[in-house]
């Protein structure tokens, strides 16, 4: 396990913004659940959603989209603005 710095890591990855600005805040989310669940076997997984079947000797397919699960608090009442 490895212990982030998330106020460090959300001050770097605001400071500029990619393609990859949405997957980024994905797993920062992420790893604000685990650290507000207090737990110290935080576990983030990153699903990668391709277009096809991906083939070997030419290529991966297109990312279609990325699917990110956590153990943190979870999306809570207030959290959705709806508690």
């Amino acid at each position: 396990m490895s212990n982030v710095n998330i106020k460090r890591l959300v001050d770097n990855i605001r400071s500029g913004t990619s393609i990859y600005t949405p997957l980024v805040e994905l797993v920062v989310n992420a790893i604000q659940a685990i650290d507000a669940k207090g737990i110290q076997n935080g576990l983030v997984e990153i699903e990668v959603l391709r277009t096809g079947q991906a083939d070997v000797i030419d290529r991966l397919e297109d990312v279609d989209g990325f699917v990110v699960k956590d153990n943190g608090i979870g999306f809570t009442k207030s959290l959705s603005g709806k508690g």
